[in-house]
């Protein structure tokens, strides 16, 4: 089972999403903004890829990327940044950028793979 962090402002968005990969056998951290996220994650000993909103109050999904890769003990997971609006991913927040009207299958397919 894959231990995924879910951070996602929109209520509705982080229900939907965490039942697709609670369907696709993962385990989910739900979180509303960055800060949340680094709070939940800071005691898991292995997380195998976050899935991170882009545009988020407190702290949003470029500076929780940011943050990530300049703290050792979280950088080791690949993140996915979630975006709902245009180009708005700085280059290095994630190996991959899913839209927010993304497919079962194509969430599917990144969670299986290694990334």
């Amino acid at each position: 089972m894959k231990c995924i962090p879910l951070v996602d402002d929109d209520e509705n968005i982080t229900t939907v999403m965490e039942r697709i990969l609670n369907r696709l056998g993962s385990q989910v951290m739900a979180a509303r903004n960055g800060l949340e996220r680094v709070e939940i994650v800071k005691n898991q000993d292995s997380l195998d890829m976050g899935l991170t909103d882009i545009r988020m109050a407190e702290m949003e999904g470029n500076g929780l990327a940011r943050y990530i890769h300049n703290s050792p003990e979280l950088r080791d997971a690949p993140e996915v940044a979630i975006r709902g609006y245009g180009d708005e991913v700085e280059t290095d927040v994630g190996q991959v950028v899913m839209l927010k009207t993304l497919k079962v299958r194509d969430l599917a397919r990144v969670i299986e793979s290694d990334i």
